[in-house]
């Protein structure tokens, strides 16, 4: 079900009607980089019915939904949801990708979603979210400083990331994978004496595998891992129910981790 074009422009919040007014939307700025999920691009106003359309049919999901901003990377939208009534519900991550199942709500508006960042002088060309995509993939160690455009955190989401959780042990490029994750895995109890480590350096299937295996002997094991795209940098740590929620809002956990039994149904 979605509202008819007419009827949904006059329900849009004017937060999302003023960034299409913006000079900064009509001259090609409407990327933002929103922490792990990457580049979001806002949409025009008939792009977003036209997807609205799109999603209800492929994912058969209740209520009404007007995806503002494609998030090319991540695989979905940001969408504002409303009831049937058009009450607002808040602004939702809703992927297009069928190995999710759930919608789930990231904010109750942009200014909840971006803190007291604003959207003037923050939105990016797409060639500027290309540099930081290729600073990202190329770099060795972390490039400190405020970043234009980051939200809602103006920095690299690595730097973010540790100070947020100083518990969890971030692994970059040159580091010897194996021993870390050895020893995190011992000092908390979680020894995988039948598992073979991989060798040399770890790509995204090797953390794949680790983590298999320690949820195969540990089923309710809080040990997680974490990729940070486009970079070779991961992180792996111990997180409560509440951290994993705040991971996922950020984009760092996804349905492919091994998510406590309904704690995405709790975000909707």
């Amino acid at each position: 079900m979605y509202l008819d074009f007419i009827s949904m422009n006059q329900s849009l919040p004017q937060e999302y009607l003023e960034i299409l007014k913006s000079i900064e939307f009509q001259e090609g700025k409407n990327y933002f980089y929103l922490y792990n999920f990457g580049p979001c691009k806002f949409l025009p106003m008939q792009d977003g019915k036209t997807n609205s359309e799109l999603i209800i049919k492929e994912k058969h999901l209740g209520g009404i939904y007007f995806p503002f901003a494609e998030m090319a990377r991540a695989k979905g939208y940001l969408s504002y949801v409303f009831t049937e009534d058009g009450f607002l519900k808040g602004i939702y991550y809703v992927s297009t990708d069928y190995d999710y199942k759930y919608p789930f709500k990231l904010a109750g508006s942009l200014t909840e979603l971006f803190g007291n960042h604003s959207l003037n002088g923050n939105l990016l060309t797409d060639e500027e979210i290309i540099s930081y995509e290729e600073e990202m993939f190329q770099s060795y160690s972390i490039n400190g400083g405020t970043k234009k455009g980051i939200l809602p955190i103006s920095q690299d989401i690595r730097t973010f990331f540790i100070s947020k959780f100083p518990n969890a042990v971030l692994i970059n490029k040159e580091s010897n994978s194996q021993k870390i994750i050895r020893e995190f895995l011992s000092k908390h109890n979680l020894t995988t004496t039948d598992f073979t480590f991989p060798e040399g350096r770890y790509s995204s299937l090797d953390y794949e595998a680790i983590d298999s295996a320690v949820h195969k002997l540990y089923p309710s094991s809080n040990f997680y891992f974490i990729q940070f795209i486009p970079s070779d940098f991961y992180a792996i740590g111990i997180f409560d129910r509440v951290q994993v929620k705040d991971l996922i809002k950020m984009g760092l956990l996804t349905e492919k981790n091994y998510l406590p039994d309904g704690i995405l149904s709790e975000m909707r």
